[in-house]
Protein backbone atom coordinates (compact mmCIF):
# COMPACT_ATOMS: atom_id res chain seq x y z
CA UNK A 1 0.00 0.00 0.00
CA UNK A 2 1.48 3.41 -0.68
CA UNK A 3 0.08 6.96 -2.26
CA UNK A 4 0.85 4.90 -5.66
CA UNK A 5 -1.21 2.20 -5.06
CA UNK A 6 -4.03 4.66 -3.85
CA UNK A 7 -4.51 5.55 -7.55
CA UNK A 8 -4.29 2.21 -8.83
CA UNK A 9 -0.54 1.87 -9.60
CA UNK A 10 0.85 -1.06 -7.22
CA UNK A 11 4.57 -0.09 -6.36
CA UNK A 12 5.52 -1.59 -3.06
CA UNK A 13 9.45 -0.89 -3.43
CA UNK A 14 12.09 2.00 -5.16
CA UNK A 15 12.31 -1.01 -7.97
CA UNK A 16 9.19 -1.05 -8.93
CA UNK A 17 8.63 2.90 -8.79
CA UNK A 18 11.56 3.38 -10.97
CA UNK A 19 9.92 0.80 -13.73
CA UNK A 20 7.01 2.35 -13.56
CA UNK A 21 8.61 5.56 -14.10
CA UNK A 22 10.71 4.09 -17.47
CA UNK A 23 6.91 2.65 -18.48
CA UNK A 24 5.14 6.53 -18.08
CA UNK A 25 8.09 8.36 -20.08
CA UNK A 26 6.45 6.74 -22.78
CA UNK A 27 3.17 7.61 -22.79
CA UNK A 28 3.71 11.03 -20.79
CA UNK A 29 3.48 14.68 -21.90
CA UNK A 30 6.14 17.05 -21.82
CA UNK A 31 5.03 20.03 -19.74
CA UNK A 32 8.02 22.37 -19.73
CA UNK A 33 8.64 24.15 -16.18
CA UNK A 34 11.26 27.18 -14.80
CA UNK A 35 13.19 24.70 -12.58
CA UNK A 36 13.41 21.85 -15.29
CA UNK A 37 10.55 19.74 -16.79
CA UNK A 38 7.26 17.40 -15.92
CA UNK A 39 6.20 14.52 -17.59
CA UNK A 40 2.81 14.06 -16.77
CA UNK A 41 0.56 10.93 -17.19
CA UNK A 42 -3.04 12.13 -16.95
CA UNK A 43 -5.36 8.70 -16.72
CA UNK A 44 -9.03 8.44 -17.71
CA UNK A 45 -9.64 7.23 -14.25
CA UNK A 46 -8.69 10.86 -13.02
CA UNK A 47 -5.13 9.05 -11.82
CA UNK A 48 -2.15 11.78 -12.60
CA UNK A 49 1.46 10.83 -12.15
CA UNK A 50 3.64 14.16 -12.54
CA UNK A 51 7.22 13.00 -13.11
CA UNK A 52 10.49 15.21 -12.22
CA UNK A 53 13.07 15.83 -14.68
CA UNK A 54 15.86 18.61 -13.39
CA UNK A 55 17.70 21.00 -16.06
CA UNK A 56 20.25 18.14 -15.79
CA UNK A 57 17.92 15.86 -17.50
CA UNK A 58 17.91 13.44 -14.47
CA UNK A 59 14.74 12.16 -12.72
CA UNK A 60 14.53 14.32 -9.46
CA UNK A 61 11.47 13.15 -8.36
CA UNK A 62 7.70 11.81 -9.04
CA UNK A 63 4.14 13.07 -7.07
CA UNK A 64 0.63 11.42 -7.80
CA UNK A 65 -2.06 13.33 -8.36
CA UNK A 66 -6.02 12.32 -8.54
CA UNK A 67 -7.93 15.23 -10.97
CA UNK A 68 -11.20 15.29 -9.05
CA UNK A 69 -14.41 16.85 -9.00
CA UNK A 70 -14.21 18.35 -5.59
CA UNK A 71 -13.10 22.15 -5.12
CA UNK A 72 -12.82 23.94 -2.01
CA UNK A 73 -12.42 27.84 -1.48
CA UNK A 74 -8.46 28.16 0.78
CA UNK A 75 -6.41 31.39 1.83
CA UNK A 76 -2.89 30.90 0.39
CA UNK A 77 -0.75 32.94 3.57
CA UNK A 78 2.64 31.09 1.81
CA UNK A 79 5.15 28.67 0.22
CA UNK A 80 6.77 26.01 2.33
CA UNK A 81 10.15 24.70 0.22
CA UNK A 82 10.65 20.90 -0.50
CA UNK A 83 14.48 20.49 -0.21
CA UNK A 84 14.64 17.31 -2.76
CA UNK A 85 13.57 18.91 -6.06
CA UNK A 86 12.90 22.31 -6.81
CA UNK A 87 10.17 20.99 -9.25
CA UNK A 88 8.23 20.51 -5.87
CA UNK A 89 6.45 22.82 -3.54
CA UNK A 90 4.07 23.08 -0.80
CA UNK A 91 1.33 25.53 0.59
CA UNK A 92 0.61 26.67 3.85
CA UNK A 93 -3.09 27.75 3.94
CA UNK A 94 -6.19 28.68 5.73
CA UNK A 95 -9.32 26.76 5.03
CA UNK A 96 -12.44 28.63 4.40
CA UNK A 97 -11.03 32.29 5.52
CA UNK A 98 -13.95 35.43 5.80
CA UNK A 99 -11.51 38.09 4.53
CA UNK A 100 -8.11 38.38 2.21
CA UNK A 101 -7.01 41.16 4.86
CA UNK A 102 -7.61 38.05 7.76
CA UNK A 103 -6.94 34.52 6.69
CA UNK A 104 -6.46 33.90 9.57
CA UNK A 105 -10.22 34.03 10.39
CA UNK A 106 -10.29 30.89 8.64
CA UNK A 107 -11.48 27.60 10.32
CA UNK A 108 -8.27 25.61 10.34
CA UNK A 109 -4.32 26.10 8.86
CA UNK A 110 -3.32 23.07 6.52
CA UNK A 111 -0.49 22.40 4.07
CA UNK A 112 -0.50 20.75 0.90
CA UNK A 113 1.56 19.51 -1.64
CA UNK A 114 1.96 20.64 -5.10
CA UNK A 115 2.63 18.36 -7.84
CA UNK A 116 3.12 21.44 -10.47
CA UNK A 117 4.31 24.08 -8.26
CA UNK A 118 7.20 24.68 -11.03
CA UNK A 119 4.58 25.57 -13.41
CA UNK A 120 3.17 28.46 -11.10
CA UNK A 121 5.70 30.93 -10.84
CA UNK A 122 5.39 33.34 -8.57
CA UNK A 123 2.17 33.30 -6.22
CA UNK A 124 0.89 36.03 -5.20
CA UNK A 125 0.34 35.51 -1.48
CA UNK A 126 -2.06 36.15 0.55
CA UNK A 127 -4.92 35.50 -1.65
CA UNK A 128 -8.23 33.47 -2.02
CA UNK A 129 -8.36 30.83 -4.74
CA UNK A 130 -10.13 27.40 -5.44
CA UNK A 131 -8.14 24.32 -5.26
CA UNK A 132 -8.89 21.02 -6.03
CA UNK A 133 -7.57 18.89 -2.98
CA UNK A 134 -6.88 15.09 -3.21
CA UNK A 135 -6.53 13.31 0.03
CA UNK A 136 -4.67 9.91 -0.07
CA UNK A 137 -5.40 7.49 2.57
CA UNK A 138 -2.88 5.93 4.86
CA UNK A 139 -5.71 4.80 7.59
CA UNK A 140 -9.38 4.58 7.15
CA UNK A 141 -12.55 3.69 8.27
CA UNK A 142 -15.63 3.56 6.81
CA UNK A 143 -19.28 3.88 8.71
CA UNK A 144 -22.80 3.30 6.77
CA UNK A 145 -24.22 5.67 8.83
CA UNK A 146 -23.44 8.54 11.43
CA UNK A 147 -25.07 6.70 14.05
CA UNK A 148 -22.95 4.16 13.28
CA UNK A 149 -19.89 6.10 13.48
CA UNK A 150 -20.85 7.59 16.81
CA UNK A 151 -21.43 4.33 17.86
CA UNK A 152 -18.20 3.21 17.42
CA UNK A 153 -15.35 3.35 20.09
CA UNK A 154 -12.31 4.57 18.83
CA UNK A 155 -8.65 2.88 19.77
CA UNK A 156 -7.54 6.38 22.21
CA UNK A 157 -11.15 6.64 23.19
CA UNK A 158 -11.35 10.36 21.36
CA UNK A 159 -14.57 11.32 19.61
CA UNK A 160 -14.50 13.51 16.55
CA UNK A 161 -17.44 15.07 14.57
CA UNK A 162 -18.90 13.64 11.56
CA UNK A 163 -17.15 16.59 9.68
CA UNK A 164 -13.49 17.17 11.32
CA UNK A 165 -10.48 17.88 10.74
CA UNK A 166 -6.81 17.84 12.39
CA UNK A 167 -3.57 18.95 10.13
CA UNK A 168 -1.26 16.66 11.60
CA UNK A 169 1.37 17.49 9.28
CA UNK A 170 2.01 20.89 11.37
CA UNK A 171 2.27 18.79 14.82
CA UNK A 172 5.50 17.92 14.06
CA UNK A 173 7.79 15.74 16.90
CA UNK A 174 9.98 16.92 18.99
CA UNK A 175 12.61 15.21 17.57
CA UNK A 176 12.75 17.00 14.51
CA UNK A 177 15.65 19.17 13.13
CA UNK A 178 14.96 22.65 13.55
CA UNK A 179 13.74 24.27 10.58
CA UNK A 180 11.94 20.90 9.65
CA UNK A 181 9.08 22.23 6.99
CA UNK A 182 5.45 20.90 7.77
CA UNK A 183 3.92 17.39 6.44
CA UNK A 184 0.95 17.66 4.25
CA UNK A 185 -0.91 15.36 6.41
CA UNK A 186 -4.58 15.63 7.91
CA UNK A 187 -6.63 13.53 9.98
CA UNK A 188 -10.17 13.88 9.40
CA UNK A 189 -13.82 12.86 9.00
CA UNK A 190 -16.52 13.75 6.37
CA UNK A 191 -19.80 12.53 4.87
CA UNK A 192 -19.42 10.38 1.70
CA UNK A 193 -21.23 12.82 -1.38
CA UNK A 194 -20.41 9.78 -3.82
CA UNK A 195 -18.18 7.07 -4.68
CA UNK A 196 -16.38 5.64 -7.54
CA UNK A 197 -14.72 1.92 -8.00
CA UNK A 198 -11.99 3.57 -10.83
CA UNK A 199 -9.91 1.42 -12.73
CA UNK A 200 -6.77 2.73 -13.52
CA UNK A 201 -6.16 1.72 -17.85
CA UNK A 202 -2.57 2.07 -17.85
CA UNK A 203 -2.02 -0.96 -14.92
CA UNK A 204 -5.70 -2.41 -15.04
CA UNK A 205 -5.64 -1.79 -11.55
CA UNK A 206 -8.85 -0.65 -9.37
CA UNK A 207 -8.74 1.75 -6.91
CA UNK A 208 -11.66 3.89 -4.65
CA UNK A 209 -12.03 7.22 -5.11
CA UNK A 210 -15.17 9.65 -3.24
CA UNK A 211 -15.80 13.06 -2.96
CA UNK A 212 -16.26 14.21 0.53
CA UNK A 213 -17.93 16.86 2.65
CA UNK A 214 -15.09 17.53 5.53
CA UNK A 215 -14.90 20.31 8.08
CA UNK A 216 -13.54 23.54 5.64
CA UNK A 217 -15.16 22.09 2.44
CA UNK A 218 -15.47 19.25 -0.26
CA UNK A 219 -12.44 16.93 -0.99
CA UNK A 220 -12.25 13.69 -3.13
CA UNK A 221 -10.52 10.69 -0.99
CA UNK A 222 -8.94 7.95 -2.91
CA UNK A 223 -8.22 4.68 -1.40
CA UNK A 224 -5.81 1.37 -2.31
CA UNK A 225 -8.85 -1.11 -1.99
CA UNK A 226 -6.83 -3.63 0.17
CA UNK A 227 -8.02 -0.75 2.98
CA UNK A 228 -12.03 -0.97 2.00
CA UNK A 229 -12.68 -4.44 1.11
CA UNK A 230 -16.29 -3.85 0.93
CA UNK A 231 -16.97 -0.98 -1.41
CA UNK A 232 -18.32 2.30 1.22
CA UNK A 233 -21.61 4.30 0.42
CA UNK A 234 -22.62 7.33 -0.64
CA UNK A 235 -24.32 8.45 2.62
CA UNK A 236 -21.94 6.96 4.90
CA UNK A 237 -18.99 8.39 6.95
CA UNK A 238 -15.08 8.20 6.48
CA UNK A 239 -12.65 8.69 8.86
CA UNK A 240 -8.49 8.28 8.49
CA UNK A 241 -5.29 9.40 8.35
CA UNK A 242 -4.46 11.24 4.81
CA UNK A 243 -1.51 13.06 2.90
CA UNK A 244 -3.14 15.61 0.62
CA UNK A 245 -1.56 17.12 -2.53
CA UNK A 246 -3.69 20.15 -4.22
CA UNK A 247 -4.14 22.01 -7.60
CA UNK A 248 -4.71 25.64 -8.06
CA UNK A 249 -8.05 26.68 -9.79
CA UNK A 250 -9.37 29.51 -10.77
CA UNK A 251 -9.32 32.54 -8.10
CA UNK A 252 -12.68 34.19 -6.51
CA UNK A 253 -14.20 36.63 -7.73
CA UNK A 254 -14.62 37.83 -3.79
CA UNK A 255 -14.32 36.19 -0.58
CA UNK A 256 -17.79 35.72 0.11
CA UNK A 257 -19.71 35.64 3.56
CA UNK A 258 -18.12 35.39 7.10
CA UNK A 259 -18.76 31.67 8.51
CA UNK A 260 -19.48 29.76 12.02
CA UNK A 261 -16.13 29.14 13.48
CA UNK A 262 -15.45 25.93 15.00
CA UNK A 263 -11.89 25.08 15.82
CA UNK A 264 -10.53 21.76 13.98
CA UNK A 265 -14.50 20.41 14.08
CA UNK A 266 -13.76 18.78 17.85
CA UNK A 267 -15.91 18.98 20.41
Amino acid sequence: MSNYSSIGFPVTSEEELRDLVASLIDVAAVVPAEHGTYLLYEDPSGAAFWIQVDQHNSIAGVNPHFNGRSHRRVGLQSDVERPNSELDGAIYAWANPSSIDDLESGEYPFVFDLPDRSLLGDIVFPQIIDVQLAAFAHEVSFFASEEEFYSHDSADGAKMAAESFIPSGLFLSDEAPAGTPPEAKAVFTGRILDVCENMNAFTGHSFISAKTNTFGGLIDIVVDPILAPQLPKAGGIVQGSFWLSGRLLDPLSHPGEPVQKKRFGLF
